[in-house]
């Protein structure tokens, strides 16, 4: 139908064509830039997600795009409306939260586009397949059985089967040193897309967020030309409702440049997001314990009182918040975890933090401790600096202890730690136990 490899104009305007004015609608929607639209075959999706969750996938990626409001209400448009599992996933990283992407250069152009463009390339394209331009060394590299440039194969459900000969995966990075000189992550496009992220799980839209994988070099060089403040993004994410999607092993994905899967590559990360969507999609295990610290009483069963000196009426939920003063301990929780006739637990923990202005200059940590018989065997701490966005704000604040050995004489004890120089205010601490299989 289209010229052979290594690429077809026509057949990239008809792709284009077809992405952007989608006649059809999905149950899932992966959004994101290049690194989506080469990076995720729907079908593999599919694959991974397997007969329990039989859902319809679509690739909405374009090159060098922000996860402005504008974009990501047009990818969510393609959700049916009637679907019993709506699901939007978003591809995360620096340059897709960079203020200079948010202008969306490749979509807003597509969408721009005359009617009568749009008709040509949707329905006149295909049957012009012949007259496609070429050039001289297209002709010797087919004759002579040459592999070089870019091998492309477009797929109507979004993904483009990408990879280029020779490869080179170190070729690019001193280009992100250039790319980054203008560029900024403003927290204006992180607020607004957390804005974006509640509205649609209050319309019931389930959201899964990952970084794409990338090569281990290219990821050193973005993250340190970028200033990427990644675990406070991904953490202010998933208090919104994301399940984040770590990738396992995830420099083992090969790459054709250092930042964009080979079409393998990409078929393998897409079947493992499915399995880990339909893992997600199962119902959550009832803890064994769930107790929350909101601070409206003084008195609350597993926790330590709280004194009405150190209450406060500036909260993040709720009539109050607690103040914990600097080198002071916030209440805490203890518990028996010796009780629970289980061999070992996963420990899942999250508050709410503000300052009156900046991050204190010294820790504030969230902690979980763990003791027994023998005295403390784990002290495991998460310091709020790393999470936050805006210490003048109400941000969250996640710790995780994914497995934990239980004796009949294991106690778990859970507060927050001021070491900082000025008193921070602390709401809804919540405390989740699960048993591990």
């Amino acid at each position: 139908m289209f010229p052979s490899l290594p690429s077809s104009s026509m057949e990239s305007e008809f792709f284009w064509a077809n992405k952007s004015y989608c006649d059809k609608r999905f149950d899932v929607v992966f959004i994101g830039d290049s690194r989506i639209y080469r990076g995720i075959n729907p079908v593999a999706v599919e694959e991974g997600l397997g007969s329990k969750f039989p859902l319809r996938v679509f690739n909405f990626g374009y090159s060098s795009v922000g996860l402005d409001t504008g974009f990501l209400n047009a990818g969510a448009d393609l959700l049916d409306v009637h679907s019993a599992q709506p699901i939007i996933v978003l591809g995360v990283n620096p340059s897709s939260v960079a203020d200079e992407n948010m202008d969306n250069k490749h979509y807003t152009q597509e969408k721009e586009r005359s009617a009568y463009t749009i008709w040509q390339r949707k329905y006149i394209n295909p049957h012009l397949s012949h007259f496609n331009p070429t050039n001289p060394e297209m002709v010797r590299n087919e004759l002579e059985g040459r592999k070089e440039g870019y091998f492309q194969v477009h797929y109507d459900n979004g993904w483009i089967a990408s990879d280029r000969q020779p490869r080179d995966i170190t070729k690019d990075l001193w280009l992100l040193e250039r790319s980054f000189d203008n560029a900024t992550i403003d927290l204006k496009y992180i607020d607004l897309l957390l804005k974006k992220v509640r509205q649609w799980r209050a319309k019931g839209i389930r959201v899964f967020a990952f970084r794409p994988p990338a090569s281990k070099a290219f990821e050193a060089v973005l993250n340190r030309v970028s200033a990427y403040p990644e675990q406070a993004i991904v953490t202010q994410l998933k208090a919104a409702g994301v399940t984040w999607l770590p990738i396992d092993n995830r420099y083992n994905y090969t790459t054709y440049d250092g930042s964009h899967l080979v079409d393998t590559s990409a078929s393998r990360l897409s079947n493992y997001l499915g399995q880990a969507i339909k893992k997600a999609l199962l119902p959550e295990k009832t803890p064994l314990l769930y107790t929350k610290q909101g601070f409206e009483a003084l008195a609350t069963e597993d926790w330590t009182t709280v004194e009405q000196e150190h209450l406060n009426t500036t909260t993040y939920q709720g009539d109050y918040s607690a103040a914990v003063a600097p080198n002071a301990f916030s209440s805490t929780l203890q518990v028996n975890l010796g009780k629970f006739a289980v061999s070992s637990v996963k420990i899942k923990s999250q508050c709410w933090l503000r300052s009156k202005d900046s991050l204190p200059a010294s820790p504030v940590v969230l902690v979980a401790e763990i003791n027994d018989s023998t005295g403390n065997v784990l002290w495991q701490g998460q310091q709020w600096q790393e999470q936050c966005l805006r210490a003048h704000e109400w941000n969250c604040l996640q710790l995780e202890l994914p497995n934990v050995p239980i004796t009949p004489q294991t106690m778990l004890k859970v507060y927050l730690w001021n070491n900082g120089s000025e008193t921070v205010l602390l709401d809804e601490v919540e405390v989740k136990i699960f048993a591990l299989e």
